[in-house]
């Protein structure tokens, strides 16, 4: 019962969303000798980016919405207002409409404005727009752009006939292979000198890839959501454990 109620929040809320974009921060803060603040504020700005496009009957916490706004505001207060901000809510602000855009019914045009808008909410919180930093744009884009098209994979079978995604479109390998290719894209710009460490991290994603797009299928909603978004803190979490090895 207890474990089943812990699935059910998990399932609920953006909490391993929420967790993962403020590990990939926590990723960049070190390089860059960012504060805890930035972390936070991603943590804050998955949440409240999920929680816009969630069914509202998911939406049981009478005062969330204030509290993490508050919390927002204390970070802006903290550390600056980051333009970066700006650009990812007027793509969510696109992605939201309905005519004559549809964005969301558009395939790749939808895993696009979600790996920008995730970008944005980032790698954009503590990186500059320069030449030097592309690759870790890039890299973090890759990873999520990926990940959205293996949740097209799982959400095709609820999906209304209206809505056409890569997932109806392509074989689910081939899905498969476009996350490997991300999650292996932000391994190798992270770490250009392939190193015997690299290899272990790139056959685990490789595996975690090939099991998730095989089996999907075979599992509860709820369960394929949680390892599909549970892929961003396991991808940041070997990137960490990769820098002690």
């Amino acid at each position: 019962m207890v474990l089943r109620s812990i699935e059910a929040f998990l399932q609920r809320t953006p909490l391993v969303l929420s967790l993962g974009g403020a590990l990939m921060v926590y990723v960049h803060a070190l390089r860059m000798e960012a504060t805890w603040v930035h972390c936070l504020e991603s943590f804050v700005l998955v949440w409240l980016g999920y929680r816009a496009f969630q069914d509202r009957s998911l939406q049981r916490f009478k005062y969330e919405k204030g509290v993490l706004l508050t919390i927002l505001l204390f970070c802006f207060f903290w550390i600056g207002f980051p333009p970066s901000i700006l650009l990812a809510g007027g793509i969510t602000w696109l992605y939201m409409q309905r005519e004559p855009l549809h964005l969301r019914n558009i395939p790749i045009v939808k895993n696009l404005c979600i790996a920008l808008a995730w970008t944005c909410c980032t790698a954009a919180l503590v990186l500059s727009p320069s030449s030097e930093n592309l690759p870790y744009f890039f890299a973090d884009f890759m990873l999520v752009f990926g990940l959205s098209l293996l949740s097209d994979l799982r959400d095709k079978s609820s999906d209304k006939l209206t809505i056409r995604t890569i997932a109806h479109l392509v074989n689910p390998w081939v899905i498969g292979g476009w996350c490997l290719v991300g999650m292996l894209c932000y391994n190798y710009l992270h770490y250009p000198q392939l190193a015997p460490s690299q290899w272990l991290v790139w056959l685990a994603t490789s595996a975690y890839i090939i099991l998730l797009t095989k089996y999907i299928h075979q599992l509860s909603y709820s369960r394929s959501t949680l390892l599909i978004d549970s892929g961003i803190i396991w991808m940041t979490m070997l990137h960490l454990l990769q820098s002690t090895w």
